[in-house]
């Protein structure tokens, strides 16, 4: 008497089932890894069996699978870029309001290849190492996937076709390309004039060009308004009608100014010269006079000096100090910062004492 059967196999005949093409799982899989091809396969459960369309939202696939959306969004741009699927994006025309994207699955005939094979957990866009490489113990090592050569589904790995080979290019990139060089050559021709020059080599290459902060306070700025710079920099700058505190420079002149121990570099501009000239001024008040080339925030408190009271003024007040600082009473001073936070005390102090020479001769500055 034969055993009795405890479990039961699967019957097409009923509903809740749907398919995928072969040549998927039989080299794509790899390629786009464990979650890519969970992505792909929750598109094949959304999807039509006849249109091969469907209109899931990137947060319902997230949490169907247990991911963020930002990586579903990843593996879509992904999946679009290899003509496995397409995307739609539709506004509602009463609303205005952008709808779901509606995904295609396209046939396999579409589909490109790949550039490179995938080994050792690594999927496209995130870079994995070997287990042994990292020495992490409980990370087992993968062995490459087994290929069932199924009848026409063995794909080989020679003559590979990529996306550039075959002369396809990202819309969306060529779009924002555009967008970007438009919002450029705008911010450009306005801080610098035509034709586009380097405010200090006057080289007038618009690829080498970009904007800088004449305060070197390029990251301060871009974090208080939430800038990841390129388009959204210059946006801002059009948004803000060009506020003043920016001008044009060459890569090579960026990177002497930045690079340089003390701030200065080969052809300053005439703003820059005349800082540096102030600051070493402070060298009979400030032992560490040095450190105040590259502190942002000290040079900030000197432009922001001279802007407002001229430059002939400031240096009187700075070359007054070494006499003023031995004085009781008098506001001690040995930085840029400190100077224009104690400049009206300074100069109420010096007129003061000027005030007592003249009527007793006590005091001499």
């Amino acid at each position: 008497m034969e055993q009795e059967t405890l479990f039961k196999g699967r019957d097409k005949r009923k509903k809740g089932w749907f398919w995928m093409d072969n040549d998927y799982l039989n080299g794509y899989a790899k390629y786009f890894g464990a979650v890519g091809t969970a992505i792909y396969v929750s598109l094949c459960r959304h999807a039509d069996n006849e249109t091969q369309k469907c209109f899931p939202a990137q947060e319902t696939i997230a949490e169907e699978l247990g991911i963020v959306a930002r990586t579903v969004r990843k593996y879509l741009g992904i999946f679009e870029q290899y003509k496995i699927i397409s995307i739609e994006r539709e506004k509602d025309s009463r609303t205005k309001k952008w709808l779901n994207n509606v995904y295609t699955l396209l046939d396999k005939d579409c589909w490109l290849r790949p550039g490179a094979t995938v080994a050792y957990g690594k999927t496209t866009g995130n870079k994995q190492q070997k287990p042994e490489a990292t020495g992490d113990k409980s990370q087992r090592q993968q062995l490459p996937n087994k290929e069932t050569h199924i009848n026409k589904t063995h794909i080989k790995e020679t003559n590979i076709a990529t996306p550039e080979r075959c002369g396809y290019q990202n819309p969306r990139s060529e779009y924002m390309l555009k967008r970007k060089n438009e919002a450029k050559k705008k911010v450009f021709n306005h801080y610098s004039g035509i034709p586009n020059k380097c405010a200090l080599c006057g080289i007038e290459d618009f690829e080498v060009l970009t904007i800088d902060h004449e305060n070197l306070d390029g990251n301060k700025h871009r974090k208080e308004n939430h800038l990841s710079g390129g388009v959204a920099t210059y946006a801002w700058l059009i948004r803000k009608n060009f506020p003043i505190g920016f001008r044009v420079l060459c890569n090579n002149c960026q990177i002497k100014i930045r690079k340089n121990q003390y701030g200065i570099i080969e052809n300053p501009s005439v703003a820059g010269k005349e800082i540096n000239d102030l600051i070493e001024l402070f060298k009979q008040v400030n032992p560490s006079y040095q450190k105040l080339f590259a502190n942002k925030t000290q040079r900030a408190a000197l432009e922001r000096l001279v802007k407002q009271h001229g430059f002939d003024k400031i240096k009187w007040a700075i070359e007054v100090l070494p006499k003023t600082n031995r004085i009781k009473y008098a506001p001690t001073i040995c930085t840029p910062l400190q100077l224009e936070e104690k400049l009206g005390n300074l100069i109420a102090f010096v007129q003061k004492e000027r005030s007592e020479i003249a009527a007793k001769k006590i005091i001499k500055i």
